[in-house]
């Protein structure tokens, strides 16, 4: 199933709780003014919704998602993927396919602690 990060549209009320808009749902997509830029929204049965370009968002809806984990405001990180190692002492996140190393906040480490341990186990 494919889908699209979006947050609810109901005339000139867009609502800030994001969730996932599965394509097959899509009866037609436009571009509407909204506040002074340009926005893809999508026309489903179920009503409209505005494709998601908030990275705050964004991340709320993937880390509700169980292989991701919030490590600090606005960046989630994907815990399942192959090839991850967690350095906990210097707070940080490798990932060897493709190389790529992701920070986490000190306020985030225990947490990131226990999820672990939940994986685990």
């Amino acid at each position: 199933m494919k889908t699209v990060p979006v947050v609810k549209k109901e005339g000139k009320i867009i609502y800030d709780t994001p969730e996932f808009l599965d394509i097959r749902e899509i009866i037609c997509s436009k571009a509407e003014k909204i506040s002074g830029e340009y926005r893809s929204v999508f026309v489903t049965a179920e009503g409209e919704y505005v494709l998601c370009t908030s990275n705050d968002l964004i991340a709320e809806l993937l880390a509700q998602e169980s292989e991701f984990f919030r490590v600090d405001r606005g960046v989630v990180a994907n815990l399942q993927q192959d090839e991850v190692k967690i350095d906990f002492k210097e707070r940080l996140i490798y990932y060897f396919n493709p190389n790529h190393i992701i920070p986490v906040a000190a306020s985030r480490i225990k947490a990131l602690k226990e999820y672990v341990e939940r994986l685990l186990n």
